[in-house]
């Protein structure tokens, strides 16, 4: 078991926390991936946008090598890692996750948008890569630079806060600047499921929209919120998608 204290990676030997990493930053939130590529078995790859990318090997922690300078929001999806540096998606060579610099093997697609804005998350879904501004939504579809197609969903739904996107069951929950929402893909993202707690929504604190957390326990979405002023979550909302 690991867990992060303040900029410490911590884990469980015995009945003592060992640090397996230290002086990283304190503030950054984490995004993880599990990943095999060519590494002699599954490790946890792990991205902040401030500190160097992370490999964990189930024993100890070391620099990701090659990976782009400030990247953020890891994923991986049909054998390839993804993440992002401002409005940047780079993707890594298929089952090479140290290569990303190799033409016609690895690279970066740039997200065009009209506001400036900078990447919010990254999400590996079904046959797609879900990429969020916090004002609009694009899906990478294709397995490699040879048949990747980028499409937008919508310039009007984004995501505020990548730590709140969650898969369950197959959709995608997230929060955006005007409620929270649920992607099945093939329309735009709705919030309709959601209107019976959207006053609650509205009082959430824009200004700490970095601290909203979810999860998941593979039925139920949950959302800890920031409401009336407060800088970190102190309220929990809980949705069952089986009895809507």
């Amino acid at each position: 078991m690991l867990f992060r204290s303040g900029g410490a990676w911590k884990k469980l030997m015995g009945s003592s926390w060992v640090d397996v990493a230290s002086g990283l930053n304190a503030a950054a939130k984490w995004s993880f991936t599990n990943f095999k590529g060519n590494f002699s078995d599954i490790a946890l790859i792990a991205a902040n946008g401030v500190d160097p990318v992370k490999v964990y090997n189930g024993a100890s922690v070391s620099n990701l090598e090659n990976a782009p300078a400030g990247m953020n929001y890891v994923t991986s999806h049909e054998n390839r890692l993804y993440g992002a540096v401002d409005n940047s998606l780079h993707y890594s060579a298929l089952r090479k996750p140290t290569d990303w610099n190799t033409v016609d093997e690895s690279g970066q697609i740039v997200i065009e948008n009209s506001n400036g804005e900078k990447i919010s998350s990254v999400v590996g879904g079904t046959g797609k890569i879900v990429i969020f501004l916090p004002h609009s939504m694009h899906e990478l579809y294709g397995t490699g630079p040879l048949n990747f197609r980028l499409q937008l969903i919508t310039e009007e739904i984004g995501c505020v806060s990548h730590q709140s996107a969650v898969m369950v069951t197959g959709i995608l929950f997230f929060l955006s600047h005007d409620g929270i929402y649920r992607y099945t893909g093939g329309a735009s993202p709705q919030k309709d499921f959601s209107l019976p707690v959207q006053n609650i929504v509205e009082k959430v604190n824009p200004n700490a929209w970095g601290s909203v957390v979810a999860g998941t326990d593979g039925e139920r979405y949950y959302i800890s919120l920031p409401i009336n002023g407060a800088t970190e979550p102190n309220i929990t909302l809980e949705f069952d998608p089986k009895y809507n």
